[in-house]
């Protein structure tokens, strides 16, 4: 997952997956043609100030291939 920012300024997260149990490799197109974005929206759900507030949070030698997972 990666935050990224539009040319107008707009936060999102880009998520980069990894293979699949159901994408298991043998057919090398299948994957996703574009990465999955999610965009903020202005509430106390905002799912880019949770994930800005857990980055700020989260200890030192965190690995970036742990995942993060919103519920």
């Amino acid at each position: 997952m990666k935050l990224r920012t539009t040319a107008e300024g707009d936060e999102f997260l880009e998520f980069h997956e990894r293979q699949t149990k159901t994408r298991t490799g043998e057919n090398l197109g299948d994957y996703r043609k574009v990465n999955p974005k999610m965009c903020g929206v202005n509430s106390p759900r905002d799912s880019i100030a949770m994930y800005k507030a857990y980055s700020a949070k989260r200890p030192d030698g965190f690995s970036i291939s742990m995942m993060i997972h919103f519920t």
